[in-house]
Parts: C-alpha cells; sequence; structure tokens
C-alpha cells in the first residue's frame, strides 16, 4: 500500500465521519516507510539492502467508552 493509498483511505473516513450525527471518535494511526540499507567489507560494498512496509489502524470509541 502505497502513501497516497492510505492517505484516501484516512480522508474517507473523516469525510465520512464529519458528515454522520453519531458520537463515535476515531484514532487512525497510518505509516508508510522505507528503508536502505549499505554493508562495507574491506572497502568495497558487499551488500546493498531495501525495504518497505506500510500499513494502517483504526480505533473507534463511543461516547459510553466502549471501543473496537
Amino acid at each position: 500500500m502505497e502513501q497516497k493509498d492510505i492517505r484516501k483511505i484516512v480522508e474517507d473516513i473523516a469525510r465520512k465521519k464529519a458528515g454522520e450525527e453519531s458520537n463515535a471518535y476515531f484514532i487512525i494511526r497510518a505509516e508508510s516507510r522505507r528503508e536502505w540499507g549499505m554493508r562495507l567489507a574491506n572497502g568495497h560494498f558487499d551488500r546493498v539492502t531495501t525495504a518497505w512496509d506500510s500499513g494502517i489502524g483504526i480505533q473507534a470509541f463511543t461516547d459510553e467508552g466502549a471501543s473496537g
């Protein structure tokens, strides 16, 4: 999942919440991360690595304190 996809999901949830008359609250955690690594051995590149990770988590609460 790319950062623009995560952003669209978060915006859709916020837009839907703004149009509702409910007393629900949301905590939305979204992350998109890319890592690069290089290993040198005796002055030469031994290994070059890349990693990419992304995800989203949503937690909902009511005024009564119920969550899920």
